[in-house]
């Protein structure tokens, strides 16, 4: 995203608290446990310690689909017009990711179990699928608009 104009107000103060969000994201991570049964070293609840985890991705995924919004606006030209479709399907995408961790912050994810691992952490590693499917699905609409 090196067309992405870094002067403005907004852009500056996201880039700056998405600064914040990725440095505190390890230390988060690692005040999870996962299901395991070595418990993280933590001092804070587990419930606790992943709905502060997933607030902080979901806001990470928030920040970068506010970016890629940025370039899909069509009047600024920040990208060429044949890629304002898949750059908009990108920001599309991360709104969902961000939506699914915001919306596994609710209790319900977190007291539910499948296998012995909390159905919030089943929902964090589909967000992976997420993305992979809308990169496949670019792939196929590029193909068939080439032919």
């Amino acid at each position: 995203m090196s067309v992405l104009p870094v002067e403005t107000g907004r852009t500056r103060s996201l880039n700056t608290i998405m600064l914040l969000l990725v440095a505190i994201e390890p230390y988060l991570f690692n005040q999870l446990s996962f299901g395991l049964n070595a418990v993280a070293s933590s001092r804070l609840p587990q419930d606790v310690a992943s709905a502060t985890y997933g607030l902080d991705l979901g806001a990470i995924w928030i920040i970068l689909a506010a970016f890629t919004h940025v370039l899909t606006i069509e009047e600024r030209n920040l990208v060429a017009p044949d890629l304002v479709h898949k750059y908009r399907l990108m920001r599309n995408l991360e709104i969902i990711v961000a939506a699914i961790f915001f919306v596994s912050l609710l209790p319900q994810f977190w007291t539910t179990l499948i296998g012995g691992t909390s159905l919030r952490y089943v929902l964090w590693g589909l967000t992976f699928f997420v993305r992979r499917t809308g990169n496949l699905y670019s792939r196929l609409v590029s193909k068939r608009t080439k032919s």
